[in-house]
């Protein structure tokens, strides 16, 4: 079953892809493209016992998820920003997020021609924020280095396309001799725990995501932290636990406090003046 009717998907299926599919090595295999009201629309008693038995099974099973985190002038009730906390429930569910197009691509063709349970691809609405490299080399739990390989101050996770934002946060910052590691997460499910603690530079861990607040991953980053026993305060840089209104993305960005100067001022105000 192929439900692809996003023009992003559309896209990845036109270039030189069919993702491998064929009906002998992986006759289970499944895509089914959603959004995320259609993901919490769906969860009624029966389609929940049917997604808890696909994970029992161990079937796998590919949803693209739509709309991943903000999607802009559609409106608040389009936005992507729940979907994280439902799909980390599910025991065995893999949720990947590609930050951007070339990404995309890369791991869906991991998801179906690899991986051998039921995984889940976030993207965003349209295709105008995805780039050109991917940074995704086959394996859902490693964690990249995207600045400052060497010692620093203090260190940004995050995943998705907000990891542009990120990532002009860091080179503002870096203009006032304030060096900050960031490291981009493939998996918020299946990252490697013992490879993230090794990553953290400085006391301080900052995570940025579009997700409301309580249904992100800066609660488990912290857990995991602590598992591994290092000593640090995490600080959760989401959406907040209101509804976010419709308007053009950069502005919402800014709103929420996710645009690359907001993250920049946040983590400058907590290194400078946070004892």
């Amino acid at each position: 079953m192929f439900c692809l009717a996003s023009r992003t998907l559309d896209r990845i299926w036109r270039q030189d892809m069919y993702i491998g599919l064929n009906t002998h090595h992986r006759a289970k295999t499944v895509i089914q493209r959603l959004d995320e009201r259609h993901l919490l629309r769906r969860i009624g008693r029966e389609e929940l016992r049917t997604q808890l038995n696909i994970q029992i099974e161990g079937i796998l099973i590919v949803f693209a998820i739509d709309r991943a985190g903000l999607v802009g002038e559609d409106g608040p009730t389009h936005h992507g920003v729940f979907d994280i906390g439902f799909l980390r429930q599910i025991p065995g569910m893999m949720v990947l997020c590609p930050a951007n197009f070339a990404e995309l691509r890369d791991m869906l063709r991991w998801a179906v021609n690899e991986c051998t349970g039921p995984v889940a691809v976030r993207y965003p609405r349209g295709s105008s924020c995805f780039g050109t490299e991917s940074g995704f080399a086959g394996d859902p739990t490693k964690i990249r280095i995207e600045a400052n390989t060497g010692d620093a101050d203090a260190t940004l996770i995050t995943y998705g396309t907000i990891a542009a934002q990120a990532i002009a946060a860091i080179e503002k910052l870096a203009c006032e001799n304030l060096k900050i590691r960031l490291l981009i997460l493939n998996s918020v499910t299946h990252f490697s725990e013992k490879q993230l603690a090794d990553l953290i530079c400085g006391d301080r861990v900052f995570v940025a995501e579009e997700a409301c607040a309580g249904s992100g991953i800066s609660e488990t980053i912290a857990m995991t932290l602590q598992k591994q026993n290092i000593v640090c305060r995490v600080h959760a840089m989401d959406l907040g636990r209101d509804f976010v209104p419709h308007g053009n993305t950069n502005r919402l960005y800014r709103l929420t406090g996710l645009d690359g100067e907001s993250i920049a001022d946040y983590m400058r105000e907590v290194l400078l003046h946070e004892n």
